[in-house]
């Protein structure tokens, strides 16, 4: 093993871990010193869904290992987060047999990940719309969910 290889590995996942602990103890903060904050355009006067809506509550479902529940709120939250385990699997692979540069982030990954977010945001709000779906429950009454 590559000592940058390991201090790279390290520093995602020490970032990563971070970021964990401070949306563990950030949110239910945010949330009672600001509990009439939304700032989404869309939510508020559209009454539609941003493709990150419920990404918090999916990614806190995903912390107590609620996966249909995840998929539920925000498929796409789930989506990224299956694709960094993945990446972050190969990442594993490649800095124990010694690899240099653990991480790629190819182009199609990015490019892939765009579609699919604009698929989402159609789909996600095309469902509600037409048939009543929401998952996440913001907008049942005035969608009429069947």
């Amino acid at each position: 093993m590559k000592p940058s290889s390991k201090k790279q590995f390290l520093l995602v996942h020490a970032i990563l871990l971070s970021a964990l602990l401070l949306f563990w103890i950030g949110t239910p903060l945010i949330r009672r010193l600001f509990p009439s904050v939304d700032g989404c355009f869309l939510h508020r006067y559209l009454f539609l869904y941003c493709p990150m809506c419920g990404g918090t509550r999916a990614l806190e479902a995903l912390l107590h290992l609620q996966i249909l529940r995840a998929i539920e709120l925000n498929a796409y939250v789930v989506l990224l987060a299956a694709v960094f385990l993945g990446m972050d699997a190969v990442a594993l692979v490649r800095l124990l047999r010694g690899k240099e540069h653990i991480y790629r982030f190819s182009r199609w990954i990015w490019i892939a990940l765009g579609v699919a977010l604009v698929l989402f945001f159609v789909l996600r709000n095309y469902l509600m719309i037409r048939f009543g779906y929401d998952g996440i429950g913001d907008f049942s009454d005035f969608w009429g969910r069947t």
